[in-house]
């Protein structure tokens, strides 16, 4: 496994979520729920899982005959990513992996949604992160890339095009804010 690009700490972690808590109208549990709606019973990996702060809205859409798996390189999330996972009562895995290392651990078509919250933008290498994601989604499969603010979102825009060939629209742009 490389040494990772970005290494998430607990403390980055809980000053990123506060200030979206904070100065944001957005309530991203309910974005990804709305996302999630036909996710019953299907597989989910989420790159960057973090200490696992989103795996009861994925357990929920997810259901008892879903899985949810969580990779991360800080150990310390990954111990409190677990904790929240057996909290949800749903089937969830947590593993630590460099998400830069490739290809990934996981066979063709493995899973139904990845998401990669606040992550895919710290790949060294975004064709081979992208194609590594597209290889495992099954082929109705979807990838949910989320970026943090507008100050960043045109760069957001710019990986997302860089990686898909999609650039945004202005209906994007003016959910950035």
């Amino acid at each position: 496994m490389s040494k990772p690009y970005y290494l998430e700490t607990e403390e980055k972690l809980k000053i990123r979520i506060h200030a979206h808590t904070q100065f944001t109208t957005l309530k991203l549990e309910d974005w990804l729920g709305e996302r999630l709606a036909d996710a019953a019973g299907k597989q989910l990996l989420e790159i960057g899982c973090g200490d696992g702060n989103y795996f009861a809205t994925y357990a929920k859409a997810v259901g008892p005959r879903g899985r949810i798996l969580g990779w991360d390189v800080t150990d310390e999330l990954l111990k409190k990513a677990a904790d929240k996972g057996r909290q949800t009562g749903g089937p969830t895995q947590v593993n630590r992996w460099n998400f830069d290392d490739h290809p990934y651990p996981l066979p063709e078509a493995a899973v139904d949604f990845v998401i990669a919250p606040f992550s895919a933008y710290y790949s060294k290498d975004v064709p081979a992160w992208n194609s590594d994601c597209l290889r495992v989604l099954r082929r109705e499969g979807r990838l949910l890339i989320l970026g943090p603010t507008r100050h960043n979102a045109q760069e957001l825009y710019e990986l997302n095009y860089l990686a898909t060939g999609i650039k945004s629209v202005p209906e994007t742009d003016e959910t950035s804010c």
